[in-house]
């Protein structure tokens, strides 16, 4: 047993006073509001699928409670709760547990509709899935592009092994701060007077599993105090690294 998400009414029946077309025509307007709330609390309720309106197997609501959720006069729930109960609309028995009559017949509709809703929701998430898998393909190729145009090492293919490396380290980093942590690195590159560090790296190994290159280059302001010359003469090689490529050129 469970709740609905939606109910159904037959509009032509709704506009000639009635729901179906069998059954006895309401009133006046107040009288189809009010049973449109009882279909509506019907369904939301744990026994939607039967269309009853109770709290437990053997416990109902009270007029005032029902009252209350509809949000009109306990009088005038009362008056209309019995002229439903006379027009054959709902049963009702000693402990108030409410049947709205002949539910399962007018909203089977919605079992017949339950396949199609579970399609149409799986496809939803595999479309959502898709289409979170293409944001993420563009994410990485904006990375590669980045890497590409911030004077580093300039590679003409962007391999399995750079895609795996930089998705690895969006569960870390955010895309901006990746793309951040490059455009400072290829700063301190680009003005070898003013900094003593000059290792080239390859994009999937800035972004290698066990380095932490993007924390070391991510703060402007701590990338520079670490890596500024004293001197400001032109660039001495000091670190033991030796670069593997020059700006500009291309690898792979």
């Amino acid at each position: 047993m469970g709740s609905r998400t939606w109910f159904k009414i037959y509009p032509d029946n709704w506009l000639r006073n009635s729901i179906v077309g069998s059954e006895t025509g309401f009133e006046s307007m107040e009288e189809r509001g009010v049973f449109s709330a009882v279909l509506a609390l019907a369904a939301s309720g744990r026994y939607g699928d039967i269309g009853a309106i109770k709290i437990g197997e053997n416990i109902g609501y009270s007029d005032q409670q029902i009252a209350d959720i509809f949000g009109i006069n306990l009088d005038v729930w009362v008056k209309y709760k019995a002229i439903f109960i006379h027009k054959s609309r709902l049963s009702v028995d000693k402990n108030n547990l409410i049947l709205v009559t002949n539910w399962t017949k007018y909203q089977s509709e919605y079992e017949r509709q339950k396949p199609y809703r579970v399609v149409t929701t799986n496809s939803y998430k595999e479309k959502e899935k898709e289409k979170e898998k293409e944001n993420k393909e563009d994410i990485i190729s904006s990375v590669f592009d980045h890497w590409n145009t911030s004077g580093i090492v300039k590679h003409r293919i962007l391999t399995e092994r750079m895609k795996k490396a930089i998705s690895n380290t969006l569960l870390t980093y955010s895309f901006e701060e990746i793309n951040k942590a490059i455009t400072n690195y290829g700063r301190i590159l680009a003005r070898p007077d003013l900094y003593r560090f000059s290792y080239r790296w390859q994009l999937d190994d800035f972004l290698g599993p066990r380095s932490n290159h993007v924390g070391q280059f991510l703060e402007w302001e701590i990338a520079h105090n670490n890596y500024k010359r004293d001197d400001h003469k032109p660039l001495q090689q000091t670190n033991k690294f030796k670069p593997t490529s020059q700006a500009g050129t291309w690898s792979r």
